[in-house]
């Protein structure tokens, strides 16, 4: 996959039925930024204040916060995880 490409899973708990590791065997590359489901979405939303400026500590701001530094300018230069292919075993 190319490295200027960014795999986000949005809304992912486990009501819907699809494991992390189910959509990245399925798609055949690693999920960059998970973005779970989150009552603080929709009352951001109403609030009318963007879920990011809003002071909550939630898993979908981590998330959003995340996928936010991916596009800043010195995220390459900065030491991070490299990114690795999970197996899935059948």
């Amino acid at each position: 996959m190319p490295a200027n490409r960014h795999v986000v899973l949005n809304f992912a708990d486990r009501r819907t039925g699809l494991t992390l590791q189910d959509v990245e065997a399925t798609i055949g590359c690693p999920v960059d930024v998970v973005l779970p489901r989150s009552r603080a979405v929709p009352f951001s939303t109403n609030k009318g204040v963007p879920l990011l400026q809003d002071s909550t500590r939630d898993a979908a701001t981590k998330g959003l916060r995340q996928l936010v530094e991916r596009f800043s300018a010195n995220w390459e230069s900065r030491p991070h995880k490299k990114l690795h292919r999970r197996v899935v075993v059948q």
